[in-house]
């Protein structure tokens, strides 16, 4: 990962950073605290700490800057569109049956879905995987919460295509991640030390190059195709393939959100008790809990109150939290996984030089992979000890207070 030098603010510059970071706007505000922290002289890993978010992110809008300057301040957060590109939230009001209502947000996360294609297929900005990796997942969660009323056949159908999709991008992401997360502990090490990564950098990228290839095989593949211009025509035309309402009339948005919300809300507090010594599996249930809450909040939104947004924010900081938690978590799994592998591959080497008669080739220098494992570890301690603190923020009285105002709009 480039390292990029410390940013010399003009005077308009720095005042318009402050504007910006003692604004309104959430993601704003954070982008221009982390151009702040950063231009000051403080450390990259320190700015990630307090702000909750992992280092990449903050290389990201460090190397934004750099290239945009001010710029940088007509775009959302990373995974979400620009916002000239339109509007946050599927267009969904209170009166929507939910059968439409739930059409109206799969093609709102579809439309986002085709965008992205082209950018993951290049295959330059690892965004372009990402956003459709969310979108397919907003997707999948959006059918659980709409799925009853629609057909089952319909229902089936685009669970098993959704499927098979995340399953081919979800490789691609995940070694996004773990390339991201090395390079970005590579970036605060000093000059001499960054090969120290290479031979787990070297397997990974491999990894990665065989991952893509079947991305981009399922993406021209006749079964994915065939679907995306079928399940558009289902985003497209109201009524095609509903379940037929029951005899009290159409089921309404306002007669279930509230509900559908609240049962999500209650999952994310039944965590209480379970932060004392909690293993990562239950972390990650906590994650996804959370992230099932946060979908149907902005599935919801455009019917909701304008306290849904404090609440939506509350739910992404924890969900962000916990995705380095995990990320950490799997950087330590994969590093131990490749070390093997490293070390196999080379002792099959020297096995077969040696029945040939040649040299024996060296065996890899993995003390550096070790001190990046051991760097894991210690990340991964100080986001398990910070995330009751997270999680409180969203099940706090304020937090409840929101949303009930929030929910009492429909």
């Amino acid at each position: 990962m480039t390292t990029h030098p410390r940013p010399d603010l003009s005077p308009e510059e720095r005042d318009a950073l402050a504007a910006y970071a003692a604004g309104p706007s959430r993601p704003r505000a954070r982008r221009a605290r982390i151009i702040l922290a950063y231009a000051a002289g403080q450390p990259v890993r320190e700015i990630a700490r307090r702000e909750a978010v992992q280092t990449r992110t903050v290389y990201r809008w460090i190397g934004a800057f750099t290239a945009d300057r001010m710029g940088i301040f007509t775009a959302d957060e990373p995974g979400e569109p620009p916002a000239s590109s339109g509007p946050m939230y599927p267009p969904v009001s209170a009166a929507d049956p939910m059968s439409e209502a739930g059409r109206a947000v799969l093609g709102f996360y579809l439309e986002r879905f085709l965008k992205n294609e082209p950018v993951a297929r290049e295959g330059q900005d690892i965004e372009g995987v990402h956003r459709m990796r969310v979108s397919v997942r907003r997707m999948r969660a959006a059918l659980r919460v709409f799925g009853p009323y629609f057909q089952k056949r319909t229902r089936r159908w685009l669970r098993i295509c959704f499927r098979y999709i995340d399953a081919d991008l979800g490789p691609v992401r995940d070694l996004d991640v773990l390339l991201a997360h090395a390079q970005g502990y590579l970036g605060e090490l000093p000059e001499e030390r960054r090969a120290e990564l290479d031979p787990l950098l070297a397997a990974w990228g491999r990894q990665h190059e065989r991952a893509r290839r079947r991305m981009i095989r399922m993406f021209d593949g006749k079964h994915y195709l065939m679907f995306i211009p079928e399940f558009q025509r289902f985003c497209e035309t109201p009524g095609l393939w509903a379940a037929p309402p029951p005899v009290t009339g159409p089921v309404l948005v306002r007669h279930m959100a509230a509900g559908l919300i609240y049962s999500h809300y209650e999952a994310v507090r039944s965590f209480e008790g379970a932060f004392e010594d909690a293993p990562l599996p239950l972390l990650h249930a906590l994650r996804l809990e959370n992230k099932y809450l946060r979908y149907t909040l902005e599935a919801f939104r455009g019917a909701l109150g304008p306290e849904a947004d404090d609440v939506i924010a509350a739910s992404v900081r924890l969900q962000d939290h916990l995705g380095a938690l995990q990320d950490a978590g799997v950087a330590i799994q994969e590093t131990r996984r490749a070390v093997r592998r490293i070390k196999c591959k080379a002792e099959r080497a020297a096995r077969k030089a040696t029945k040939k008669g040649d040299e024996a080739p060296p065996i890899p220098d993995l003390s550096g992979v070790r001190a990046y494992r051991r760097f894991c570890k210690e990340e991964l301690a100080r986001l398990r000890a910070s995330a009751p603190e997270v999680w409180g923020d969203l099940v706090s009285e304020e937090m409840r207070r929101s949303l009930a105002l929030a929910v009492s709009a429909l």
